[in-house]
C-alpha cells in the first residue's frame, strides 16, 4: 500500500479488501503472475479505480471523503472497487484487450468477477453501509435517491439507456457506443451477459471455464473472434450471439391469455429463469426458449428474479403483476407497480394546512395521483378542503409532461421536449445529448389569473463552450396583463480550460 500521510486508518482497510478478494480470486480462478502487487493512492479526485500490471490506483475519494458524511457509508462501494481493479489482472490485463475494439473483455468480466464476489463473500451487494448506525444515513438514501444495491443500480443504468435511445451489443467497440453511455454497455450490459451465462451453467461451472480462459490466454493480446471461439466450446452459439451480439434491447415478458400464462423470450436465446408458486410450493427453470404454462389457482410467476439478464423493462416480468405500497429491498420500484402516500403539514401565525396525495406509478415512465389540500385559517375562523388530481409522463429522456389541478390552486403544467442528436467532442465516439431543449409551463386559476411561459435553449457548452436561453411570458395576473421576455447567453472561448474539462 502506498499512501499519504494520515490516512493508515483508509489503507489498512483496502488491504483488508484486497486480501479477501485475492485469496477468493486466486482459489477461484487460478494463481496471479506477480510477487507483489501496488496499490497507490491517486493524488487525482474522485470514487474511481485504474488497473495497470501490478498497479492498482485507488481514487483520491475513497480517502478524503469516504467518511465525510458516516463513518463506513462507502465500505461495500469500496470493496466492490477494490474487487473490480484487482479482477483486472486477471480479465483486460492479465488476459490483453484491445480496450477500442473489445472492451467489453476487461470491463465486462472484471464487473462480473467482482459483483459475484461480493455475494459470495458477504451475501448481500448493498450499495452503500445503510446499516451504519448514523442520523445521516436514511436522509442520504432517501434525498438523494441512491439504489440500495449494486443490482438496482445496475438496472437503473440499463433503464436510463434504453431511455436514451441507445441500442448497443456488449461486444461492440468503442467507437459504435455513444461515449456518455459506454459504461452502461461495457459494465452493466455485460456483467448481465455473463450472469445470464451463469443461470444456465451455474457460478461454479462458469468460473471453471473463466479459469481456463485466463491460463490459456495469460500474458497475451485476445481477440474478440479468440474470445468468442473459446466460449462456443461451452455454450451453444446461439446463445453467445444473442448475450454479446445482439444491439436490440431485450425485453422478457409474462401474460395470461386464453386460461394458459405466457412467456415471451423475445426470440432471443437469452438464458432465462422462470420460478412458479404455486399452494403446494416453488419451482424454478432456465429457458432459452419462449413458453407456456398452464394455470393452477393462486400461482404466481416471476421472471429473472435475481435481476441476471439484461431485461430493460420489469414491470412485465410478473403474474399476476406486482403492486406494492411503496418499495423494498426484494421488490423494487422496476418491478412493482407503486402506490404511495405523501403529505405535508404546516403551521404559521394564520393557521394550518395540510397536503397530500395519494399517487400510483409506474417508474419512472407515468404516476397518476389524487391530491387534498386542506387547513384551518385563523384569519376568518374557517376550515376549508379541495381535492385535485395530477399526472406526470416520462417516455424518455428527452419527453416529459407534468400535471396538477386543484380547486384551491387552479391548473398547473409543464411539458419539455429536448432533441437528441450524436455530437463529437473529440473523443473515439461522440457523446448522444440534447442540445436544442423546449420547455412550456403554465397556470391558470381563474380569467383575471394566469400565465403561459416558453422557454428555448441551445447548449452547446462542450462544442464550441456557447451557452443561449431565450425565454417569454404573458397572461394576466390579479387581472393586469403582464408580458415579460429574456435573453441568457454566455461563451467560453476556450472549452479545455480549467472551466471545463477537456
Amino acid at each position: 500500500m502506498h499512501f499519504r500521510r494520515g490516512f493508515e486508518g483508509v489503507a489498512s482497510k483496502l488491504a483488508a479488501f484486497a486480501i479477501q478478494v485475492l485469496e477468493h480470486h486466486i482459489k477461484k480462478l487460478g494463481a496471479l503472475r506477480y510477487s507483489t502487487i501496488h496499490i497507490v493512492q491517486d493524488p487525482f479526485p474522485g470514487l474511481y479505480g485504474i488497473t495497470a500490471d501490478g498497479l492498482i490506483a485507488i481514487g483520491d475519494g475513497f480517502f478524503m471523503s469516504a467518511n465525510l458524511w458516516v463513518n463506513g457509508l462507502l465500505d461495500p462501494l469500496t470493496f466492490y472497487l477494490v474487487a473490480h481493479e484487482l479482477s483486472h489482472l486477471w480479465f483486460g490485463v492479465g488476459t490483453g484487450v484491445d480496450f477500442l475494439r473489445n472492451n467489453f473483455m476487461s470491463e465486462s468480466l472484471a464487473d462480473y468477477v467482482a459483483h459475484s464476489t461480493t455475494l459470495e463473500i458477504y451475501g448481500k451487494d448493498y450499495y452503500m453501509n445503510w446499516k451504519a448506525s448514523d442520523l445521516f444515513t436514511s436522509f442520504i438514501k432517501s434525498y438523494f435517491d441512491i439504489p440500495t444495491t449494486v443490482t438496482q443500480a445496475d438496472q437503473l443504468m440499463l433503464l436510463y439507456a434504453k431511455m436514451a435511445g441507445v441500442k448497443a451489443a456488449v461486444a461492440d467497440p468503442v467507437d459504435v457506443i455513444p461515449q456518455n453511455f459506454s459504461s452502461a454497455v461495457y459494465y452493466q450490459k455485460g456483467k448481465r451477459a455473463f450472469f445470464s451465462l451463469e443461470e444456465l451453467l451455474g457460478r461454479e461451472k462458469l468460473y471453471s471455464i473463466l479459469s481456463r480462459y485466463y491460463r490459456l490466454y495469460v500474458g497475451k493480446n485476445v481477440t474478440t473472434r479468440e474470445f468468442v471461439d473459446f466460449l462456443e466450446g461451452y455454450i451453444n452459439p446461439k446463445v453467445v450471439n444473442a448475450l454479446f451480439f445482439e444491439r436490440d434491447n431485450y425485453d422478457a415478458r409474462i401474460y395470461f391469455e386464453n386460461g394458459i400464462v405466457k412467456i415471451d423470450n423475445e426470440n432471443m436465446k437469452v438464458p432465462l429463469r422462470v420460478v412458479i408458486e404455486t399452494p403446494e410450493g416453488s419451482r424454478s427453470f432456465v429457458t432459452l426458449d419462449s413458453t407456456s404454462l398452464p394455470y393452477i389457482p393462486a400461482m404466481q410467476v416471476h421472471l429473472d428474479p435475481d435481476m441476471h439478464s439484461f431485461d430493460i423493462e420489469r414491470h412485465n416480468n410478473h403474474w399476476p403483476p406486482l403492486f406494492k405500497g411503496g418499495y423494498s429491498e426484494e421488490q423494487s420500484r422496476y418491478d412493482a407497480y407503486l402506490l404511495s402516500t405523501h403529505g405535508i403539514v404546516g403551521f404559521s401565525a394564520s393557521g394550518l394546512d395540510y397536503t397530500g396525495e395519494i399517487l400510483f406509478e409506474k417508474f419512472p415512465y407515468y404516476g397518476i395521483g389524487l391530491l387534498n389540500q386542506s387547513g384551518y385559517s385563523s384569519d376568518d375562523g374557517r376550515g376549508y378542503s379541495y381535492t385535485g388530481a395530477s399526472l406526470y409522463l416520462h417516455p424518455d429522456l428527452y419527453r416529459s409532461l407534468e400535471m396538477k389541478y386543484s380547486k384551491f390552486e387552479g391548473i398547473h403544467l409543464s411539458m419539455n421536449l429536448g432533441i437528441p442528436e450524436k455530437l463529437y467532442i473529440g473523443d473515439s465516439s461522440p457523446i448522444l445529448i440534447a442540445r436544442h431543449n423546449f420547455s412550456v409551463e403554465g397556470r391558470f386559476l381563474d380569467t383575471g389569473n394566469y400565465y403561459i411561459q416558453g422557454l428555448y435553449s441551445f447548449n452547446d457548452t462542450l462544442k464550441h463552450g456557447l451557452y443561449l436561453e431565450i425565454e417569454g411570458l404573458t397572461g394576466e395576473i390579479n387581472a393586469t396583463p403582464t408580458y415579460m421576455g429574456g435573453f441568457y447567453g454566455s461563451w467560453i472561448p476556450n472549452v479545455n480550460s480549467e472551466l471545463i474539462p477537456s
